[in-house]
């Protein structure tokens, strides 16, 4: 060294903000994190928020696919043929059952348009019945919907999150 100076010793080495794993046999371990009691039950509260949310969404999807499929119906001993139940087409529906209710005659037209714009010929009275069996089977799918999400909401766990099937107990 020059006129009496030390050499100075190299620089230690900050220590990491994340450790390399422990190796334990093999076995990759993580290092231990702190958490609070606190902590540990927002992280799980907001992974079974998480999951609740995809839930819900899993049961919309299926309600709204059921609703765009649309509605299967056979007048009498005809052949089965599928109605449009969407929004638009209920307030079609409302709008002739209506006019049945008031004593209209043939609101509908003597025929009820399918999915495949088919024209399904029907009496007022075969009109009537079909209508309302297409409200009760829409109903069901909103009802079962709602069902489904107040269980879904209700969920007190991931367990009884898991246990709710969204596929079952829909209108057939």
């Amino acid at each position: 060294t020059a006129k009496g100076r030390k050499s100075a010793s190299p620089p230690s080495k900050p220590r990491s903000q994340n450790p390399k794993p422990a190796v334990l046999r093999g076995v990759q371990t993580t290092p231990a994190v702190d958490m609070t009691a606190q902590e540990i039950t927002d992280r799980d509260a907001a992974v079974l928020e998480s999951a609740r949310a995809a839930k819900l969404v899993a049961v919309q999807t299926e309600a709204a696919a059921r609703i765009a499929a649309g509605f299967s119906y056979r007048v009498d001993a005809g052949p089965l043929h599928t109605y449009q139940i969407d929004d638009t087409s209920q307030g079609h529906m409302l709008a002739v059952f209506v006019e049945h209710v008031d004593g209209g005659l043939d609101p509908h037209g003597g025929y009820w348009r399918d999915a495949s714009n088919v024209n399904v010929a029907m009496t007022d009275a075969q009109n009537k019945a079909f209508l309302l069996a297409a409200k009760a089977y829409k109903m069901g799918i909103i009802r079962r919907s709602q069902a489904l999400a107040d269980l879904v909401l209700g969920a007190a766990d991931q367990t009884a999150l898991d246990a709710i099937d969204t596929s079952a107990g829909w209108p057939a």
